[in-house]
């Protein structure tokens, strides 16, 4: 749903062209997110005989209002101010969330609706050491299950990108493997990106790990199928479906909070995310580049990248160790 935009002595063939390019300039979820969210405001104007496009300034501070004083939480409140400021720009009419009123009402909601974040804990390198002794090379379920974890771990992989790994992203050389990410959160024009990972000197090297994954699970080196796939088991076999459809996220997030009651962890305080938090915190902890450690990680920002890194309490104490007190 493109609002029909003002664009002068454009014949139907244009407009029609023109929309269609137009609405790929956000992904389709976000569009989506956006005419879900606009329908909002829309049901509200309409009930009060309220003009939806071009909206008054006036009328949008009384709906930010509105909105404010129910029970709609922040995150609804940011996707109607955001759906209403999209669809007003795309038709090329003036947008009534730059009025001072309706952004300072978007402001005092997020003072006002605003919670308390509670992050989960990074997984430590410890608990992958204590995953892979318990962890049986000869059963597929408990390989596909380590690998997935491992892999997210040294790479800073997110559930997306680990659960799209496709045989044909992974090169495997002597000392290392490289691994293709197609699609990332911070990769807005799908540009991929390389995952370069190094062979490790004992039994958790995740090269090598990769290879016991791949024989047992019967993936060719040239296969386009995803890696990580739901499984079928029998009595005396398991095996991967034939299905080339990833593992889904619940699939993977129960499988994960079970890991974490294996090892006697919390599992409440853990999440899929924790992975990834874990790899860069350890990184981080070991001394490696900022530079290095962003492109490892595909953060843009350090402000991004700062909010994984879990201090250990060495680093937090070599601060006031260096004023020689």
């Amino acid at each position: 749903m493109i609002l029909q935009p003002q664009v002068a002595n454009a014949s139907p063939e244009q407009f029609s062209s023109f929309v269609e390019i137009y609405s790929q300039c956000r992904e389709p979820n976000t569009i989506k997110k956006y005419e879900t969210h606009f329908k909002v405001w829309k049901n509200w104007a309409e009930k009060f005989n309220i003009c939806v496009v071009p909206a008054d300034p006036n009328k949008v501070a009384l709906f930010m209002l509105h909105l404010i004083q129910s029970e709609a939480k922040m995150p609804k409140i940011e996707a109607c101010y955001y759906a209403i400021k999209f669809f007003h720009n795309s038709a090329n009419l003036s947008d009534p969330c730059e009025h001072t009123l309706v952004k300072n009402m978007y402001e005092a909601a997020k003072r006002i609706k605003k919670h308390k974040v509670t992050k989960k804990k990074a997984f430590k390198l410890n608990h992958i050491q204590d995953l892979f002794k318990i962890t049986n090379e000869e059963d597929l379920s408990e390989m596909r299950t380590f690998v997935v974890l491992l892999l997210s771990f040294c790479g800073f992989l997110r559930f997306d990108e680990a659960s799209n790994i496709r045989r044909s992203d992974i090169h495997i050389f002597d000392s290392y493997m490289k691994i293709y990410i197609e699609k990332s959160k911070t990769d807005i024009y799908r540009e991929g990106h390389w995952s370069f990972i190094a062979k490790g000197l004992n039994g958790i090297c995740p090269v090598e790990n990769v290879i016991k994954y791949c024989t047992l699970a019967n993936i060719s080196e040239e296969s386009d199928e995803f890696l990580f796939r739901a499984m079928t088991a029998s009595k005396h076999n398991k095996k991967l479906r034939k299905m080339n459809k990833p593992l889904s996220y619940t699939r993977t997030r129960e499988i994960f909070k079970d890991i974490c009651k294996k090892l006697k962890l919390n599992s409440s305080e853990f999440g899929l995310h924790s992975l990834r938090a874990g790899g860069a915190s350890t990184a981080a902890n070991r001394g490696v580049s900022d530079r290095l450690f962003k492109r490892h990680g595909r953060w843009k920002s350090d402000k991004a990248k700062d909010g994984y890194i879990e201090d250990d309490i060495s680093a937090l104490l070599s601060v006031s160790r260096t004023l020689g007190l």
